[in-house]
């Protein structure tokens, strides 16, 4: 860690706590919730983006079936979130094992079946931590439960 890094930076300090040939400094956050300027244009565009939350739950609560909607971006998130764990797999291998194949016809190469597997754990997990919620606090056990499923085969 170099200290000049550190020189005025927006998100804390840093302080020597050992002196000598080999100092040693700890970083010392600044207090939270930082001090934040919003311009016109950022108001704006949150009240746009505010509005359209506003019809996009509207038209939610005109739906029969809402999860038409809600299941394909949970898949996305499942994909997106995997591949920070390094999974190979895609939304269309995704769909491909959830219908009982692990390949779809003229899709290649496709990823190690463990990947697949974990994407599908992540989704089927989420789905069963949401439907949980209606029951179970936020606690170690609902923790528990989910990471259970979470790692079950892979």
């Amino acid at each position: 860690m170099k200290p000049e890094d550190f020189q005025n930076s927006p998100t804390g300090r840093l302080v020597q706590i050992i002196q000598g040939e080999n100092p040693c400094f700890a970083f010392v956050p600044n207090p939270l919730p930082p001090v934040l300027e919003l311009d016109t244009e950022i108001w704006r565009t949150l009240s746009d983006a505010d509005r359209a939350l506003g019809e996009l739950a509207g038209l939610g609560r005109t739906m029969l079936n809402p999860n038409l909607l809600i299941r394909p971006f949970i898949r996305r998130e499942a994909v997106l979130s995997s591949r920070i764990e390094g999974t190979q797999a895609d939304i269309t291998n995704l769909y491909a094992y959830e219908t009982g194949q692990l390949t779809l016809p003229g899709i290649n190469p496709s990823p190690p079946e463990s990947d697949v597997k974990e994407v599908l754990n992540y989704v089927r997990t989420l789905e069963y931590g949401l439907e949980r919620l209606t029951t179970l606090p936020i606690c170690l056990r609902f923790m528990c439960e989910l990471h259970e499923r979470l790692v079950d085969g892979v």
